[in-house]
């Protein structure tokens, strides 16, 4: 069982043309910018994937950075830090599907 970051509803995403993007936390009226790769990580954080496989998504993307998992794991806890992600114990998908069966009985 993995931990599988979820971006905050509220957290507004401003994407740049060079790919990376202004996040703007509402609750600490506070800009974050992240690079391209950094921009790509966030996209990722739906709670789909573990970090892990985020991390590891990323680096196959990015095969001629030799750091890029690495990154995307220090990403992922820098945004967690900064309370932009929240953790799910579960993915998205299987979280759906427990909520289906939920209102279903």
């Amino acid at each position: 069982m993995g931990a599988f970051p979820l971006r905050r509803a509220d957290v507004e995403t401003y994407l740049l043309p060079d790919g990376s993007c202004v996040l703007f936390d509402p609750r600490l009226g506070e800009g974050f910018t992240l690079n391209a790769a950094g921009a790509l990580v966030w996209e990722y954080c739906d709670a789909a994937l573990s970090t892990d496989e985020i991390a590891r998504e990323v680096a196959s993307l990015l095969p001629n950075e030799p750091q890029a998992y690495t990154d995307g794991l220090a990403v992922i806890s820098q945004l967690l830090d900064a309370g932009l992600l929240e953790m799910q114990h579960q993915r998205a998908s299987e979280a759906a599907e427990q909520d289906g069966r939920d209102a279903s009985e």
